[in-house]
């Protein structure tokens, strides 16, 4: 995304939402790590077990072969890595890979700008503090 613009302006509902270099708006997503995680065992059980942990915040099914299943997992906490890792052990199952894929994506930002409530004060200052800075320049 930064190959392409230095600026983006989120408009959703025909208002600006937000304002700012990819950079800005990446940093104002809430934290969280994406780990994709595939697995031999009992699907079912590990995904139950799973949505049992705290800090684990969303599990969306990738794949599912005859042998290994692939999931994305989106955790709001690091410290529940152990924890998703412990579940496949003691479920008597197996990780054959795992690897961070973390999404700061133009797509995603689009996404959680145009859908939050941006009518708090913190808000308007962002964009109001944006929309000055552009009036003495264009947006490039």
């Amino acid at each position: 995304m930064e190959n392409f613009c230095d600026r983006v302006a989120i408009l959703a509902d025909g208002r600006v939402r937000v304002v700012g270099s990819p950079d800005q708006l990446g940093a104002r997503l809430p934290h969280r790590s994406v780990y994709r995680i595939v697995v031999q065992g009992n699907a079912a059980s590990m995904t139950q077990k799973w949505g049992q942990i705290e800090g684990l915040e969303s599990i969306k099914l990738i794949s599912e072969g005859t042998a290994t299943t692939a999931y994305d997992l989106s955790l709001s906490d690091e410290k529940a890595w152990l924890s998703v890792m412990k579940v496949v052990g003691d479920l008597g199952g197996r990780v054959e890979t795992y690897r961070r894929v973390d999404d700061q994506s133009l797509r995603r930002i689009v996404a959680h700008f145009s859908n939050e409530d941006m009518e708090t004060d913190s808000s308007r200052s962002i964009i109001q503090s944006e929309n000055q800075g552009s009036q003495k320049g264009s947006l490039g």
